[in-house]
């Protein structure tokens, strides 16, 4: 088992926003999160591939590196990592136990991310880290991470995903994601947004836009087809990154910005992107036949993936395995995939927010020529591999992905 009993029972789907628990809650532990120094993430997408390079670098500049991101791919252990090795399950069981116990006699009562969230805190003060990098679960202002004072505050990208608790406008998103910024504390972001300028502006005039800083544009970066790198130029030097995709450019460049201010020299940073690991994010798992898994989860996640694949593939000659959660933007998604192949096939997911494989091919085939529904995850590969194409995607949901690996 990968975790405890206990924290599993925990409802994963409740979500409570707002700082006031969390904040009494890590008073009680002893503010843990006050013992190393912390580079907040916010942003709608490549809040992860940015955390992973951001790793990666302090890592190689030889500083003992916490990692917390969500939600998991394969297990949850995932969540929270030390120089990139995930937490042990006797650690999670311990660490539970810990703050239950140091909350006991309290009239807390914390959601799983909240909990998982201060388990994580006292773990890496316990496991002595110089750095976490730390990446918001929902939106920020009011996320149970935002009770840091980081040295560097970082915002990817703001575009719709969530809107049931962000808002319905790009201008209320980009208010969510900026109330990481602190008083004093630089603020890095890598996106042209004029809302999301407006609402960094309103809190700070401590702020780079990468972007107009090393005057990135499309010539920036390029794409290595043959080895799947991506190549980017800052400066007029080039880094190659393991991680593939032109999006992959502005994740990097913001944890570039990152890096260099904290002093880390150019070599050690080209060292360490060019050995980034992040799962999830066109992953290859498999060259025979040809895998790549990719979380994909909401319309520019997909437009990425879909840009990506067509450089790599532009006959279409791929197949998708697709399953999206129910209450996401689905025909902006599907539509965003069809424009890389004609091919799909459509599985379920077996949670409260999936949908049936039967739901989605209804959804999809509109959107796909040749569109297949099968019941398993494990029929749909099958059935994705019988159509002899280059190359099978499977995407959608992270929850999806999980079907594809074992634990």
């Amino acid at each position: 088992m990968d975790k405890n009993k206990k924290l599993d029972s925990i409802d994963k789907n409740k979500i409570k926003l707002g700082l006031e628990t969390m904040e009494k809650s890590l008073k009680i532990l002893g503010n843990p999160e006050r013992n190393y120094k912390i580079i907040h993430i916010a942003g709608t997408n490549g809040k992860g591939s940015a955390a992973a390079f951001l790793e990666a670098g302090l890592i190689e500049a030889g500083y003992k590196t916490g990692k917390y991101t969500s939600p998991e791919i394969y297990r949850f252990n995932e969540r929270i990592t030390i120089n990139r090795e995930e937490i042990s399950d006797g650690d999670v069981e311990l660490y539970y136990e810990k703050v239950n116990k140091a909350l006991e006699l309290s009239d807390i009562k914390l959601t799983y991310f909240e909990i998982t969230t201060a388990m994580m805190f006292l773990y890496m003060k316990d496991k002595n880290i110089d750095y976490l990098v730390l990446e918001t679960g929902l939106g920020g202002r009011t996320d149970a991470t935002n009770t840091v004072t980081p040295v560097i505050s970082l915002i990817t990208n703001v575009s719709f995903d969530h809107m049931e608790f962000l808002g319905n406008t790009l201008r209320e998103i980009a208010h969510e994601k900026a109330g990481i910024i602190k008083k004093d504390i630089p603020v890095f972001f890598a996106d042209d947004n004029p809302e999301l300028l407006e609402e960094i502006k309103a809190k700070t005039e401590n702020y780079i836009n990468v972007l107009k800083k090393y005057e990135f544009n499309e010539n920036s970066t390029k794409l290595d087809k043959e080895k799947l790198n991506t190549l980017v130029k800052i400066n007029n030097k080039e880094f190659r990154l393991s991680l593939f995709g032109k999006f992959q450019g502005k994740n990097f460049l913001l944890a570039y910005e990152a890096l260099k201010y904290l002093g880390i020299d150019d070599e050690v940073i080209k060292r360490a992107c060019s050995e980034t690991v992040w799962n999830g994010r066109f992953q290859i798992a498999a060259e025979n036949p040809f895998i790549i898994l990719d979380g994909a989860h909401n319309k520019d996640s997909a437009a990425v993936l879909s840009e990506s694949l067509r450089e790599v593939f532009p006959n279409k000659e791929l197949v998708y395995i697709i399953s999206i959660l129910r209450d996401k933007d689905n025909e902006s998604i599907l539509e965003e995939l069809a424009k890389a192949s004609d091919y799909a096939v459509f599985t379920g997911i077996n949670n409260n927010r999936g949908q049936s494989c039967d739901e989605m091919y209804n959804k999809g085939k509109k959107y796909f020529k040749h569109s297949y529904a099968e019941n398993t995850p494990e029929s749909a590969l099958k059935k994705a591999v019988s159509l002899n194409k280059k190359a099978t995607v499977i995407c959608g949901s992270f929850l999806l992905l999980k079907e594809y690996k074992k634990p």
